[in-house]
């Protein structure tokens, strides 16, 4: 399971956490309901936007020790390079100012490329663990490049009788198998296409032997998909092993505005503020809260209500008021039981039940269909369900044959809030 990805060129953005929230989520989904996962981020840190990235910290490390250094014009202009340059500065001194002007030389770049990638890439995983996100395993494209993956993966392909030369370059020919048109692997002057390093890529997670791989690619990904899945069908001769998913944008809005994001230009709403403005759980709950094919739009004022208005916190509150029951009945020495013969049940009590045994339908439901926003409804209606029977139906002070029944409803339905939660990443607190 691959997912989030990002270029390391600068901090994840919400767009970028939408991913994350989702890929985690459905990560725990697929475990719970039995299946081994293995979870993935795909580092690129190889090709030309490094490369770019080098010479805009190159220029802002000028700057920072007072040359005249001028950004690529199509750089990277946000603050947090700034931030980067004087991190790095104040490590080096002014050791590499020589090589900045006119421009930067090969190894400034070189140097600068490989000094932010370290510092971007422990910014990443410093902000995805503190979003509750975890991976199995980094894989670097850089790395990719250093072994002989591409030129195994090329062989393949041979072997396969997928690729001809023509035109002085290399061409794999993806229209045999359902792509629009056939597809350049290596150009004429030697140097591989980012889409060949991606067949490499693919081609070693075959040969790591899982039987399916799911990649979650972000909405400007949707033209790429025909061509990697008639790449993947000449390396493997089974297409359906490959799952791409393709998410959709995240919109932020702060008083009713949306935030615009671009990570070029320095504009965006970063992960770390996000989670600074309405906490993770807040975070982790809305972003999977509609289905992944869908653009979402994240209210931050809504997200910051402490009502029922607000999904997360009315999901929380139930869990913490029968916390809070569970808490009184020990004092009162009431332990959990069944209902005593003969007891009729109320209407609210029929109800909670039906909602509680809808859960291990959901969950199946959530990891067939890749739905982790399928269990944001259903602890919605769990928690709306247990409000009404907490209204409806008093526990310790009930009458005998009822009262242990009712205690045994709590406990049941607080499991089940709690593991719904801890599918997506949500805390369960037990007081609020």
């Amino acid at each position: 399971l691959e997912f989030v990805s990002a270029n390391p060129t600068g901090p994840l953005h919400a767009g970028h956490a939408r991913y994350a929230a989702y890929g985690d989520s459905l990560r725990r989904i697929l475990q719970f309901a039995g299946h081994q996962v293995t979870t993935e981020f795909y580092i690129n840190d190889y090709g030309s936007q490094m490369d770019l990235f080098g010479r805009s910290l190159a220029a802002r490390y000028g700057q920072v020790r007072g040359l005249d250094t001028n950004l690529p014009e199509d750089g990277y202009q946000g603050v947090y390079l700034v931030e980067l340059a004087e991190r790095i500065a104040a490590d080096i001194g002014g050791r590499m100012e020589g090589e900045l002007l006119p421009e930067p030389t090969p190894k400034a770049v070189s140097f600068f490329r490989k000094q932010g990638c370290e510092l971007v890439l422990a910014g990443i995983r410093a902000d995805l663990e503190r979003f509750r996100v975890s991976f199995d395993s980094w894989f670097s494209e850089a790395g990719m490049y250093r072994g002989d993956a591409l030129d195994r993966a090329i062989a393949l392909l041979r072997q396969a009788g997928a690729v001809e030369e023509r035109e002085g370059a290399l061409w794999l020919k993806t229209s045999r198998y359902g792509d629009d048109k056939d597809r350049v692997l290596i150009r004429g002057n030697g140097e591989p296409t980012y889409f060949a390093s991606d067949i490499a890529y693919h081609q070693d997670k075959l040969s790591r032997g899982y039987g399916r791989l799911i990649n979650i690619w972000g909405a400007d990904h949707h033209g790429y998909v025909s061509r990697v899945k008639a790449a993947f069908q000449a390396l493997s001769q089974d297409p359906d092993r490959l799952e791409i998913i393709i998410g959709q944008l995240v919109n932020v809005l702060e008083m009713g505005e949306k935030r615009q994001m671009s990570k070029r230009a320095g504009r965006m709403v970063t992960l770390a503020e996000l989670l600074d403005s309405i906490g993770v759980d807040a975070a982790r709950f809305f972003l999977v809260d509609r289905s992944h094919d869908s653009t979402l739009d994240l209210d931050l004022e809504k997200a910051k209500l402490k009502s029922e208005e607000n999904p997360v916190y009315y999901v929380q509150y139930a869990h913490a008021r029968i916390c809070s029951i569970i808490g009184k009945a020990d004092e009162a020495g009431l332990a959990a039981g069944p209902a005593g013969a003969g007891v009729e049940l109320e209407e609210q009590e029929r109800q909670l039940i039906l909602n509680l045994l809808e859960f291990p339908g959901t969950v199946r439901i959530a990891a067939q269909t890749r739905g982790p926003h399928r269990l944001t409804a259903y602890t919605r209606e769990l928690a709306a369900s247990f409000h009404v029977f907490y209204h409806n139906c008093p526990v310790i002070r009930a009458p005998d044959g009822l009262a242990a029944f009712r205690l045994s409803l709590c406990l049941l339905t607080r499991n089940v809030i709690r593991a719904s939660l801890g599918l997506i990443g949500v805390s369960s607190p037990e007081s609020m």
